[in-house]
């Protein structure tokens, strides 16, 4: 008997695993047909990894002809060993992140069920698999989700070397967790271990994280392999990979490399991860007024993260991906204390937060309809958007419907429930219909039209690509759409005779070149050396 019920508690544990599995593997899964890299800065991961794959030189980092050691070695290795499992494809290059992605929404329910209550954590965990803006993130070669990844996994070792008597093992995990991240993201990691302070020093006569050896220990092993990157690469090419290392971080912290401004993150970040960020504010007020406990992770490192992603200079949408899953617990309070009021009828909140989801979802149903039929001119992707706006149109309604139904049992589950249908909808249309997974499909359309195609395949280890700086971006696509390595020349001598090469139209005139031996599409010229 009792091992059944020990059998029953396991699986009752399990479950909300296994829900949030299926929630974000859902997600995660669909894909549009047509998929191609984002240049910036996806694709040039993605062709480090293969260079990388092609060559067996796992210590370089190659760019066409060149050295760049501008970015820490750690997502180049994880998506080089996918692609050396499932072969070069948008896919295999996008599944490290994807599954850090599923493991970060995991860690978040895990963390949250050692700060919160279940259900807030749930909710919490979800909203974060419906983020808009982590949800695209998680299906691109990047850095940041996994190095959100490795911050929750700190953070989760950190919390659990409190409730156990292995706090050695535990401290151990959590500083080869955040040596992961420097891996991953190099200097980046400083911001994340800053936002850690208040709960590692004013909280520290609890919990004496600083005084574990595990800690420290764990962090030289996880450094290993970076130390042994840089040793090897420093053997090769002298000092250049750590002055390169550096001097970008030097770079990025003295110049608004983006010229996104200092209030950049209060706007990017309600827009680009609507609404929760609006939930996770209303979540703020409620966990400060409360003797929750832990405060200085759900408040002071979020609070203390976004002052710090302020103060650099360089601020980007992807920096930001580091806040998401503590506001996705914020916003988690929120919504379960809205469900709460709403199966009380203690208060008229729900009930009005549930009409503005369905005024805001007639307005984008309506919208959608003027897009489709081209009222609101939008270019070719009026099908497309028109299909996202509705379902998240549709989605938005349904709070309000639940509202209005005056259902007897007042089910909490199902109204807070029913704010997650909206932002789902509307990811799964954007994964579904290309406008996110497609970002570029230019060259894989020249690539499959009969002529390129052909002399691609007969030239797949003979191609070039002639373009300037200003048609950097084009180069890398060239590499990814083509079927093997491309190199990048100057002019035509450079490459063996028989050569396929693209040239792009500033160069082309210089080049000398017969243009009817050429074929044009569209910036680039396409022509098989004499």
């Amino acid at each position: 008997m009792a091992s059944v019920e020990t059998w029953l508690r396991r699986q009752a544990s399990a479950s909300p695993f296994l829900l949030l599995v299926l929630w974000t593997a859902a997600l995660l899964a669909i894909n549009s047909q047509g998929q191609s890299f984002l240049a910036h800065d996806e694709g040039y991961y993605a062709q480090q990894a293969r260079v990388m794959v092609a060559t067996g030189d796992w210590i370089t980092q190659h760019w066409f002809d060149g050295l760049t050691y501008d970015r820490a070695i750690g997502i180049v290795w994880l998506v080089a060993v996918s692609q050396k499992i499932f072969g070069f494809s948008e896919i295999a290059s996008r599944l490290p992140v994807m599954l850090s992605s599923l493991g970060a929404v995991l860690l978040t329910y895990g963390i949250g069920r050692r700060l919160v209550p279940q259900s807030v954590a749930l909710a919490g965990a979800a909203i974060l698999a419906v983020t808009p803006i982590w949800m695209q993130a998680s299906k691109l070669a990047h850095q940041d989700v996994p190095l959100a990844f490795c911050s929750l996994l700190a953070i989760w070792a950190l919390l659990r070397a409190e409730e156990s008597d292995r706090k050695f093992g535990w401290g151990l995990a959590a500083g080869v967790a955040l040596s992961a991240g420097f891996a991953i993201k190099s200097f980046m990691i400083v911001p994340i271990v800053g936002a850690l302070a208040p709960y590692m020093l004013w909280e520290h006569r609890r919990h004496r994280h600083l005084l574990n050896p595990g800690l420290y220990v764990g962090a030289v092993i996880g450094m290993a392999p970076v130390v042994a990157w840089l040793a090897a690469s420093y053997d090769l090419y002298g000092t250049f990979p750590i002055e390169t290392q550096i001097g970008k971080v030097i770079f990025l912290a003295g110049k608004d490399f983006h010229n996104a401004g200092p209030f950049y993150y209060f706007w990017n970040v309600p827009a680009t991860a609507f609404p929760w960020p609006l939930f996770a504010l209303a979540g703020a007020v409620i966990v400060a007024r409360s003797d929750m406990s832990r405060k200085t992770l759900l408040l002071g490192f979020p609070l203390l993260l976004l002052v710090e992603l302020t103060l650099f200079k360089t601020r980007t949408w992807y920096y930001a991906l580091q806040l998401y899953p503590m506001l996705s617990l914020l916003a988690g309070v929120a919504l379960v204390a809205l469900a709460r009021e709403y199966s009380t009828g203690g208060s008229r909140w729900p009930k009005r937060i549930a009409t503005l989801s369905g005024m805001l979802g007639a307005l984008l149903i309506v919208a959608a309809g003027l897009v489709y039929f081209d009222v609101i001119a939008v270019g070719p992707d009026r099908t497309r958007l028109s299909l996202v706006g509705l379902l998240g149109g549709l989605g938005l309604l349904l709070p309000l419907a639940v509202a209005l139904s005056n259902l007897q049992s007042r089910s909490a589950a199902l109204f807070g429930g029913s704010f997650l249908v909206a932002p789902f909808l509307a990811i799964a249309a954007l994964f579904a219909t290309g406008l996110w997974g497609d970002y570029d499909p230019r060259f894989r359309q020249y690539l499959r039209q009969p002529v390129l195609a052909t002399l691609a395949r007969a030239h797949a280890d003979e191609t070039y690509v002639i373009g300037d700086s200003d048609s950097g971006k084009d180069r890398g696509m060239i590499a990814l759409e083509s079927p093997g390595i491309v190199k990048s020349i100057n002019t035509p001598e450079e490459a063996p005779s028989g050569s396929l090469i693209w040239a792009h139209e500033s160069r082309f005139g210089a080049l000398g070149v017969n243009t009817e031996t050429a074929t044009c599409f569209g910036e680039w010229y396409v022509f098989v050396r004499e």
